[in-house]
């Protein structure tokens, strides 16, 4: 197989093949040549497919992926993503109730939406779906969680930069 042939788009031959793996008709022969029930050949062939056809360009992070780490009393982090480009890092955090963080301003602005429970923070109570900007440079005040809270956050790096 010529893997500098463009002329064609079939997802086995293009030249995002990558020298040091096989190509992926050779695994195909490979695997034909151990006897598989028909069904599991035809899982194997749609699970391999489904890889084969998702875009390099999503970034996945399924539920039970990920390592949650202690940030604070009361507050563990799970890190999604990390912009290289500007350092933002998208966070989950999993916020004990009656946990507070103090008052403090951010290098970056900081996106918070409240995905599960509340969250007390200058005389307002955000619960699930409410959103929340603080601007960069800004002092936000005493953040609080009545009841626990699951938040989705963009801002600056918490986890070690």
């Amino acid at each position: 197989m010529n893997h500098n042939d463009h002329s064609n788009n079939d997802p086995r031959t293009t030249p995002e093949t990558h020298d040091d793996q096989p190509p992926l008709d050779e695994m195909l022969d490979a695997v034909n040549q151990h006897p598989m029930p028909l069904e599991r050949r035809q899982a194997f062939k749609r699970r391999l497919m489904e890889q084969i056809n998702k875009s390099p360009d999503l970034f996945i992070v399924r539920r039970e992926e990920g390592e949650w780490q202690d940030f604070a009393p009361g507050i563990e982090i799970k890190l999604l993503h990390k912009d290289a480009d500007t350092g933002a890092e998208t966070t989950l955090w999993r916020v004990q109730p009656g946990t507070e963080v103090d008052a403090h301003a951010h290098e970056m602005d900081e996106e918070c939406l409240v995905l599960e429970g509340d969250l007390e923070i200058g005389g307002e109570l955000l619960v699930a779906g409410d959103y929340l900007l603080g601007k960069r440079g800004v002092d936000h005040p005493v953040v609080m969680s009545p009841s626990g809270a699951l938040l989705l956050l963009r801002s600056q790096p918490y986890l070690g930069g």
